[in-house]
């Protein structure tokens, strides 16, 4: 077990938090002003939330995380963007008042069979692995670098 490992729910819970933030601003542009955006919006949130973590872990801790810690912020940080992108969904749907947007996305649940559901999953949870792992590995390598008071960045 490696030396110095934290808790790290809050910084899964700082991540949670920014990415519902901006999920719910990318919602609030879309519908308000009628603007289409297409995925890689996702990607953009996913992002501007792992940097905003990871920027906070350098702060406070004066190092990178170690790599038990940094597979915990990226499996965290997974788990958390498919609850929190459920839960906006709900929440839009809910505000909109529409029934028939329930029924839309009813139907095109079972328009997909489970096994290409699953693929769809699989990738996407493959996608944010891959931005996750970069962002918590090379980018907070970066941010300690910029940090005068980092230690030495660790070696993984």
């Amino acid at each position: 077990m490696e030396k110095n490992n934290i808790s790290v729910i809050r910084y899964i819970a700082l991540f949670s938090v920014i990415y519902a933030a901006l999920m719910l601003l990318f919602n609030a542009v879309v519908y308000g002003f009628n603007i289409d955006i297409d995925s890689s919006a996702n990607i953009a949130m996913l992002l501007g939330a792992s940097y905003g973590t990871i920027a906070r872990f350098v702060s406070e801790q004066k190092r990178t995380p170690n790599t038990l810690e940094k597979r915990k912020l990226i499996w965290g940080s997974i788990l958390s963007s498919f609850i929190v992108s459920l839960a906006v969904v709900a929440t839009v749907l809910t505000i909109l008042g529409n029934p028939e947007a329930w029924d839309e996305l009813n139907q095109l649940i079972h328009q997909l069979s489970i096994p290409i559901w699953l693929g769809i999953i699989a990738f996407v949870t493959l996608l944010y692995y891959i931005v996750l792992n970069l962002v918590y590995g090379w980018g907070a390598k970066q941010f300690a670098k910029k940090r005068p008071t980092a230690s030495n960045v660790d070696q993984h």
